[in-house]
């Protein structure tokens, strides 16, 4: 029984420890900001501030899920990089983008933009940006935002599905499986190779004699 109570508290504590390992982060977090010119929460902590030698400002954005900026504008252009996560980027008159952990993306000087959480999904950024102002415009509107959650689910989907169709070419490929190929390829789909290029059936027919 000991052994037993022993052995429960030890894999409690690795679980624990597990945990808070996933929850570090290089850098501690900061501030929670007032909700001024955005809604839900979030935390900055201001990295490096500009100044004459350097100029370049570095600040960290930690968004808990359903957080988002307002519209706004930054006079000299931001780059936002994606250290976990994922949440949304949309530019006036533009589809908003699923951005997630290890992407990059260029806020234009001037651009009408916001970025923020999804809404089941928190995101955590690092804002680099010259010295310069931020105009802020009007909330986000809650319902198209909401309702990108469901682009979001799709968009997740079909990469999944475009991963496992990869996986599964490459298998077909390497067992010389050309009847799934012939349903894969396109009838008018070319192939290019350091020997020259061709078409479908020739591509079929080298791939089952095993020239590839």
């Amino acid at each position: 029984m000991k052994k037993l109570i022993y052995l429960t508290g030890l894999l409690l504590t690795v679980i624990t420890v597990n945990v808070m390992a996933q929850d570090q982060s290089i850098f501690t977090l900061g501030e929670k900001a007032k909700n001024v010119n955005h809604t839900g929460d979030v935390w900055l902590r201001e990295l490096n501030a500009a100044d004459k030698d350097i100029n370049s400002q570095i600040s960290l954005a930690v968004f808990a899920p359903n957080a988002k900026l307002n519209w706004h504008t930054h006079s000299a252009g931001q780059i936002l990089l994606i250290t976990d996560g994922a949440g949304y980027y949309q530019e006036k008159g533009k589809t908003a983008q699923l951005v997630k952990k290890g992407d990059v993306v260029k806020c234009l000087p001037g651009v009408e933009h916001w970025h923020g959480s999804t809404p089941t999904t928190g995101v955590t950024y690092l804002a680099v940006s010259p010295k310069s102002s931020t105009t802020w415009l009007h909330p986000v509107d809650e319902q198209t935002y909401l309702n990108l959650e469901r682009t979001t689910e799709n968009a997740l989907n079909d990469e999944e599905q475009l991963k496992a169709l990869s996986a599964s070419k490459w298998g077909w490929m390497a067992d010389k499986n050309t009847d799934e190929l012939n349903k894969l390829f396109h009838e008018k789909s070319m192939f290019v190779h350091m020997g020259g290029s061709w078409g479908k059936q020739r591509e079929l027919d080298v791939i089952k004699s095993g020239g590839i």
